[in-house]
């Protein structure tokens, strides 16, 4: 039963997907970004 309002669910379950991997894949390059940049790294973590 594909009705109009399954049919926007799964939409926007995707868009929700599509946004964590954005979400996640920005946050490895920041990772990779900050230890390969002595600037960043070099500061203590006070997190």
């Amino acid at each position: 039963m594909n009705t109009p309002q399954n049919l926007s669910q799964k939409n926007s379950q995707r868009i929700h997907h599509q946004l964590v991997a954005i979400l996640f894949v920005g946050f490895l390059t920041a990772c990779s970004n900050s230890k390969t940049n002595p600037i960043l790294t070099n500061q203590p973590s006070n997190m």
